[in-house]
């Protein structure tokens, strides 16, 4: 049965209600496959939607050794094989979306990357054709990890999942979903918040920058921004702070990027600080 690609998004309110719920250990969880520098296994759970229905969650967790490092979405300058989910052959599922929890900037000898230490799990928003079925889930799961070597790392995994059969959330998988970026208004007053943003294609000088409002103080947050269609970006460098609680960032158009396809673009901003992780949109003119 067909269903559509996985895409990365913002969490919706369904999603979101269950964090209100205590997190029980009665979910689903594999074995662990163990790879040279990482391991990884899936995780099932469920949690109560409003309106009565459960709404079936999936983790992928990855358990790096020490030292390893693994990727987000948009791997960062030095490079790196972002993660990889394929559904061929699920039976009675009609949709997987994969949630990207914050990552955070990693520097090494190579030069500056996105990703993850130590361990991670991506959360799945898991639909079933029909819920009144059991969902055969399948997944070959591709992933990349570095220390002084970079490897390519696979699992693959399968697992029936019966109606009813999982009926709570594993919390560690609980703790990674409210690791995922938002959208402002979904946090509060305390969520960081892009203030201005400003484009300059021409001259030699050709850059993009940032302004962000960090309540409680910018000094650790990062910003993160991609464009679609597979054009290229650098990684915003932190260039300063305007106040206390506004950190600046820049991007240097001038390393590679195609200006031409960058205006009228639309740039996905994800920004990370300890008041929250926020993920919102700005339009390049």
């Amino acid at each position: 049965m067909a269903y559509p690609l996985t895409r990365p998004g913002c969490m919706v309110l369904a999603a979101l209600l269950f964090l209100a719920q205590p997190a029980v250990a009665s979910g689903l969880a594999t074995p662990w496959q163990h790879g040279h520098g990482s391991s990884a296994r899936l995780l099932v759970g469920s949690s109560p939607e409003a309106d009565d229905s459960v709404r079936l969650l999936a983790g992928v967790e990855v358990r790096l050794a020490e030292g390893w490092k693994t990727y987000w979405r948009q791997p960062g300058d030095s490079g790196g094989i972002p993660p990889r989910f394929d559904w061929t052959g699920s039976v009675n599922l009609s949709g997987a979306r994969v949630l990207y929890p914050a990552p955070e900037r990693l520097s090494d000898p190579t030069g500056e990357s996105i990703g993850y230490k130590k361990n991670v799990i991506f959360p799945v928003e898991l639909t079933p054709a029909d819920p009144a079925r059991p969902v055969l889930l399948k997944l070959a799961f591709e992933y990349g990890i570095c220390r002084d070597i970079c490897v390519p790392a696979e699992a693959r995994f399968e697992v029936t999942i019966a109606p009813g059969a999982v009926t709570g959330l594993q919390a560690e998988l609980a703790r990674m979903i409210a690791r995922v970026p938002r959208a402002p208004a979904s946090i509060g007053p305390g969520a960081p918040a892009l203030v201005a943003a400003r484009a300059v294609l021409t001259g030699s000088a050709p850059r993009l920058t940032f302004e962000v409002a960090v309540p409680g103080g910018a000094a650790d947050a990062d910003l993160f921004v991609e464009a679609a269609d597979g054009l290229y970006l650098p990684m915003a460098a932190k260039v300063g702070e305007a106040a206390p609680d506004r950190a600046l960032f820049s991007i240097d158009l001038s390393r590679g990027v195609e200006i031409d396809r960058l205006r009228g673009a639309a740039l996905r901003l994800t920004i990370v600080a300890a008041g929250g992780m926020v993920e919102t949109t700005w339009k390049v003119e």
